[in-house]
């Protein structure tokens, strides 16, 4: 097992950790965080993020029948989404993601492969023959010469308090983070090394996501502070969400959404919508954390993110600390990985050009070689083995009901009667309004649904 090495400063009279001292290596990991997409942390952490109603939403679409996606391996990519930085993270001494990045599916025919030079980056991808790609092969691995050192340069120490703000190690940081803290007497400081695995990473993950305190919640077991931290994002930070979320948006596409509410609490109980709508839900599993903190302008309401993010930008804004101008934007800027963009998508959120690949000595059908081969990528969203980019998750034939905990199911009368028993809502106090969404409506939505349990009624209430 793989382990980083890290020294925690703890203050024993508060049992609290004031700050840890760590190399490139342990620091490169805490930034990783921000590449992975929020449907592949929700499985990391075995749907228990707690982030909002995120859990519920990954969990409706385990629940949901393929026949009612494009294709099944939409399923798959919502499910197990994939980060465009994949492949540098493999050289994370601890990577947090274990799926196998260099992993590609083609069609299980010999013949047809070569004929037609397609390949999925997910199994089940229909070819053009008509078969699901799943003759699995393997990228040639790329040796880093510095597989220490991912997003910063090496020989580098840094500091990074117990929020996570990350800084360079410098005497005067040390200082004026102490006088900060309040600490007068040194002697309640104790110099800590721990040995930092797969398991403790894991941990740090789910815990910057719920606390203030992620380093005393994992290393000192100081177990308790995370739930009173949700419970004061809850609180506090969803009461601003529709003031505060980037009212300059351009108001361009709107998406229009019927919602039944109960006009005595007006709490929304549940929406009806179409693909569009959906689309735009689903697509918030596959967003890197790093691009919903930019989308949100650094106001996300998930602390110790926001102060990771800011720390990159800080280190970025020295010139010697981040390797390269593609690694700054793997962090700050993270692109959705190629043909996981939608039509339907609102929120501007790149994805990554899918390139005219090139195999040469790549291992295929067993101990097949074939010599330099120019493929090209399908999007596993159309079911025609098309290249191009777009399309979408939800079939546009089918109209989808989204409760106001983000449970997604097609429409069905019986799941509606069930949606209404469930929240006890006398069903002569129910009315019906249409609304229409446009980009600041989505962007309220995606803060809603990382802050609270009922991100519908958090934007249509009044």
């Amino acid at each position: 097992m793989f382990t980083v090495t890290l020294k925690l400063v703890v203050d024993t009279k508060r049992n609290r950790v004031v700050f840890a001292e760590s190399e490139e290596e342990f620091v490169d990991i805490l930034f990783s965080f921000l590449t992975l997409p929020m449907g592949t942390i929700i499985r990391l952490l075995n749907k228990e993020s707690s982030v909002g109603c995120m859990d519920k939403l990954y969990k409706s679409v385990e629940n949901l029948d393929p026949k009612y996606l494009e294709t099944k391996a939409c399923k798959t990519m919502l499910l197990q989404p994939r980060s465009e930085a994949e492949i540098p993270c493999e050289d994370l001494v601890v990577n947090a993601d274990d799926l196998m990045p260099r992993r590609h599916y083609t069609c299980p025919t010999f013949g047809c492969f070569i004929k037609n030079k397609l390949y999925s980056s997910f199994r089940g991808s229909p070819c053009l023959c008509g078969k699901a790609t799943d003759q699995c092969g393997l990228w040639d691995k790329v040796e880093n010469n510095a597989k220490n050192s991912v997003f910063l340069k090496e020989a580098a120490t840094y500091v990074i308090t117990d929020d996570l703000h990350v800084t360079r190690a410098t005497t005067i940081t040390t200082v004026s983070l102490l006088q900060k803290l309040g600490i007068e007497d040194a002697d309640v400081l104790e110099e800590r090394i721990v040995d930092v695995s797969r398991n403790e990473v894991l941990s740090l993950l789910k815990s910057l996501l719920l606390s203030k305190m992620p380093f005393t919640d994992v290393f000192l077991q100081k177990k308790e502070s995370v739930n009173i931290h949700k419970e004061e994002n809850d609180m506090v930070e969803t009461a601003q969400i529709k003031s505060e979320v980037k009212n300059e948006a351009i108001q361009s596409r709107r998406i229009r959404v019927k919602v039944v509410e109960d006009k005595v609490t007006e709490e929304a109980v549940f929406a009806e919508a179409g693909n569009d709508f959906v689309d735009v839900l689903l697509s918030f599993l596959t967003f890197p954390l790093g691009s919903i903190v930019k989308l949100l302008n650094h106001q996300s309401s998930v602390v110790c993110v926001d102060n990771l993010y800011n720390s990159v930008e800080l280190l970025a804004a020295t010139g010697d600390c981040i390797k390269t101008e593609e690694c700054k934007d793997m962090l700050l800027s993270p692109k959705l990985y190629p043909h996981f963009n939608c039509d339907n998508q609102i929120l501007k959120v790149e994805a990554k050009l899918s390139r005219r690949a090139r195999f040469y000595g790549c291992k295929l059908f067993g101990n097949k070689r074939v010599g330099t081969v120019y493929i090209n990528e399908i999007n596993p969203k159309k079911a025609n083995s098309s290249t191009k980019s777009g399309g979408g998750y939800a079939k546009r034939s089918v109209r989808f009901m989204v409760t106001n905990e983000m449970d997604v199911k097609p429409v069905s009368l019986v799941s509606e009667i069930g949606a209404i028993k469930e929240l006890k809502v006398p069903i002569s106090s129910l009315v019906e309004k249409e609304v229409e969404l446009g980009e600041a409506e989505v962007l309220n939505l995606l803060k809603a649904c990382l802050v609270s349990s009922n991100p519908l009624s958090k934007l249509f209430s009044p």
